[in-house]
């Protein structure tokens, strides 16, 4: 994987991905609280992923 920027946001991108995906696990077999914090680990890594795509065009 590349170093810098890019690749910061490369990873928060395969984080979310990563995240929503078990939040979804988690819905099915009715783990609340563990849905609610990959829900929360899903936004944190967009919300990364969407600010360093704005520098990065900024």
């Amino acid at each position: 994987m590349p170093h810098g920027s890019d690749s910061r946001r490369q990873t928060a991108d395969y984080i979310a991905e990563m995240a929503q995906e078990l939040a979804r696990i988690a819905a099915q077999h009715d783990f609340q609280v563990l849905q609610h914090l990959l829900q929360m680990a899903w936004e944190e890594a967009r919300s990364i992923a969407h600010a360093d795509t704005k520098r990065a065009e900024g």
